[in-house]
């Protein structure tokens, strides 16, 4: 009966162990997410302060250049 148990207990371990590194990636890819959109956006605002928009850069800068004409 005791052997059982242990075996039992092993699982339990293994299952509650899975399940928090699971919950605990979760909540780091979620952080992870929102702090790169935030500094994204830190970005973007700087570039606009900077008289710069990041849409028009990118499309001035590759496209015409493999067009041939300069900017």
């Amino acid at each position: 009966m005791a052997d059982g148990w242990f075996t039992w207990d092993i699982v339990l371990w293994l299952v509650l162990a899975f399940v928090g590194i699971n919950l605990l990636l979760q909540v780091m890819l979620r952080f992870r997410a929102s702090w790169i959109s935030r500094f994204q956006e830190e970005i973007q605002q700087s570039q606009k302060r900077a008289g710069r928009n990041m849409d028009s850069r990118e499309a001035d800068g590759p496209a015409s250049a493999g067009r041939g004409t300069s900017p």
